[in-house]
């Protein structure tokens, strides 16, 4: 049974939606967002939910990717840079954020030797 899931993203639209879900059903649920595109009102009703953690953070830049992704289950990336706006305005920005991203979370999940599903 996944009991710990971590959801990079988490306060986005389709992060917050598994946030719901995944608590619905018992899990444990940390989201991390740094809020740029997601927006905390889509998980603040979870606020005093013991089985929920919200972390404001940037993943590219935070520190305790590997200790965090260590104690999870399951691992859903749901962070990017989104938008049309974005994409035509800084397309090699938007790509460098969004497979950095991707590739961070792999690398540790590598060296953990965890399974990503």
């Amino acid at each position: 049974m996944i009991k710990k899931i971590l959801i990079t993203g988490g306060a986005g639209f389709l992060g917050s939606h598994l946030v719901d879900h995944y608590l619905a059903a018992g899990a444990h649920v940390t989201a991390i967002d740094n809020l740029s595109a997601g927006k905390l009102e889509n998980v603040i009703a979870h606020k005093d939910n013991p089985r929920f953690t919200f972390i404001y953070a940037d993943i590219l830049t935070f520190k305790h990717l590997k200790e965090l992704i260590s104690e999870m289950d399951l691992v859903f990336d749901m962070a990017a840079v989104v938008g049309v706006f974005n994409v035509v305005k800084n397309p090699i920005k938007t790509l460098d954020v969004n497979v950095g991203i991707l590739k961070k979370l792999l690398t540790v999940i590598a060296a953990l030797k965890k399974n990503p599903y």
